[in-house]
């Protein structure tokens, strides 16, 4: 009687074993499909009533602003990062290591779109090589997306923003 007690958990545990192993690549998928873990909800005005929602994780450390989106090789549609600075100032960005051809979107400490650029990817240039990208005069923050966002909601200098708080 026991021995055929535990050759049933036996047989019990080698079914979930078997049944984890191959649930476990949708289970990493499923927990990876909630990006980012934290975001700001950034809002394009247009002058119609349509407006733009681009879920954005926070880079709000120096250490999260220099790492950025480099080494990314994927980017969500409709996705980003904003970069939020404690004061207004003028800022530059470059490609380096940076895998996702992006749009960079200047704005002010008014909530407006001073400026963007669409970068491309230039994984072999040298560090004097890298293209900058300058905001050219002092703004509060900077939204990086996949390069294209801009054309295709008509986001210009103008735009009006709304930033909403963080989401958790």
């Amino acid at each position: 009687m026991n021995r055929n007690r535990v050759v049933l958990a036996i047989g019990v545990l080698f079914i979930i074993a078997l049944l984890a192993s191959y649930s476990a690549p949708f289970l990493l998928v499923e927990q990876n499909s909630t990006y980012p873990p934290s975001t700001i909800h950034v809002i394009f005005h247009h002058h119609t009533p349509q407006e733009v929602l681009l879920s954005c994780e926070i880079a709000d450390t120096p250490e999260k602003q220099t790492q950025g989106l480099m080494f990314r090789e994927y980017l969500p549609e409709e996705y980003g990062m904003i970069f939020l600075y404690d004061t207004p100032q003028q800022v530059t960005f470059w490609m380096k290591n940076t895998y996702i051809p992006l749009d960079i979107i200047f704005i002010n400490a008014s909530g407006f779109v001073t400026s963007y650029a669409s970068a491309d990817v230039q994984l072999n240039a040298s560090d004097q090589d890298l293209i900058r990208y300058a905001s050219g005069i002092p703004i509060q923050y900077v939204v990086e997306t996949n390069q294209g966002f801009c054309e295709k909601y008509a986001i210009q200098a103008g735009t009006p923003v709304t930033i909403s708080s963080v989401e958790q």
